[in-house]
C-alpha cells in the first residue's frame, strides 16, 4: 500500500486540480492522497475535492500543532527566508510518521501522473526503490545543513537522492523523528519541529536518506534504482525556456510523473495547453 502526501496551498490551486484529475487516470496503488493546507485555504480545497474520499484533507495546524510562521532564519545566507517551503517539508515528515502504508509518496502540486503507480514496480522485496540519477549535486546546502543537524561527524555519502516525488517508509520516519527529539535544545528548540525550523536549511528527504546511510539502515528500507522510473527529471520542466522545445512524449515510457515547477513562470493554462491536453485529449474543469 502506498499513501500520497501532499503539502499545497491556494496558489498552486489550479495546479492540484490537473494533479487530481490526472490521478484519477493513474492512481493505480495509491490508495489515498492526504493534502494539507494553510488553515485559510481549507475552505478553497474543501470547494474543490468535495465528498471525495480518495483525498484527506487537513490544515497545517493541525499537523504541526501550531500556527505556521511567516519566516525563518536562513542561517547559511544570514538572512531571513520565507517560511512556506520548509513548512511543507516539515509536513511531509511529520504525516508520513503517522501514516499507516507500507511507504508513502510525497507528493507537490506541480507534478502530472502519466503511468499507473504500481506497488510492484516501485517496492521490490519489501523495500522502496530509491530514484538517483545524474543531475550532478545540486542541493549540497540541504544535505550540509541536514549532516549539521543529525549530529557531530556525519557526513553525507554523496549520492544525490530524488527530490519531490519521493517514496518514504513510515517506520523509518518514525526513527529520524525520534533521533531529532534527541537533538531538541530545551528553552531553545519547543519539539523536533521548532528545531528544524530554527536550523534551515534543510530538506525532508536529505535529512531521511542521509539519517538512514549514517545509521546503516538504509538498505533495510530501499534499493536504488538508476533509471527514472518515480519522475524523470530529463523530460521535466525546470525553467522557463524549456517550455519552448518541450515535448513530454520523450518521457522515460516507465515513469509514474513529470514536473512543471511551479516556481517557473510557466503558468497553469501553459502546462494544460502543452501537457494535459496532448496526454489525456480534454480539458480539466
Amino acid at each position: 500500500m502506498i499513501e500520497g502526501i501532499l503539502p499545497t496551498f491556494r496558489r498552486d490551486l489550479d495546479r492540484f486540480k490537473m494533479l487530481r484529475e490526472t490521478l484519477r487516470h493513474h492512481a493505480g496503488d495509491m490508495t489515498r492522497v492526504v493534502v494539507v493546507v494553510p488553515d485559510a485555504d481549507m475552505d478553497a480545497f474543501r470547494h474543490v475535492i468535495g465528498a471525495d474520499r480518495y483525498y484527506d484533507l487537513r490544515p497545517e495546524s493541525a499537523v504541526l500543532g501550531r500556527r505556521s510562521p511567516k519566516y525563518l532564519m536562513h542561517w547559511a545566507k544570514k538572512r531571513p527566508c520565507r517560511a512556506g517551503w520548509y513548512i511543507q517539508q516539515a509536513i511531509k515528515l511529520a504525516c508520513v510518521a503517522t501514516s499507516s502504508a507500507e511507504f508513502c509518496m510525497t507528493l507537490d502540486a506541480d507534478l502530472i501522473a502519466v503511468n499507473d503507480i504500481d506497488a510492484s514496480f516501485l517496492i521490490r522485496d519489501g523495500r522502496a526503490v530509491d530514484q538517483v540519477t545524474d543531475c550532478g549535486d545540486q542541493h549540497g546546502a540541504w544535505y550540509t545543513g541536514s549532516a549539521r543537524i543529525l549530529g557531530k561527524g556525519v557526513k553525507r555519502s554523496g549520492i544525490e537522492h530524488p527530490v519531490t516525488p519521493s517514496l518514504l517508509s513510515p517506520e523509518a520516519c518514525r526513527a529520524l523523528i525520534q533521533h531529532l527529539v534527541g537533538r531538541v535544545r530545551p528553552v531553545i528548540d519547543r519539539d523536533w519541529i521548532g528545531m528544524l525550523f530554527n536550523r534551515v536549511p534543510w530538506s525532508e528527504y536529505t535529512l531521511y536518506f542521509t539519517f538512514l546511510e549514517q545509521a546503516g539502515l538504509f538498505d533495510r528500507y530501499h534499493v536504488i534504482v538508476n533509471e527514472p522510473i518515480v519522475y524523470d527529471p530529463y523530460a521535466s520542466v525546470w525553467t522557463d525556456d524549456q517550455i519552448v522545445d518541450w515535448d513530454p512524449s520523450k518521457r522515460h515510457p516507465q515513469t509514474a510523473f513529470l514536473i512543471v515547477q511551479s516556481t517557473s513562470a510557466v503558468t497553469a493554462d501553459v502546462v494544460q495547453k502543452r501537457v494535459i491536453d496532448p496526454l489525456f485529449q480534454h480539458r480539466f474543469a
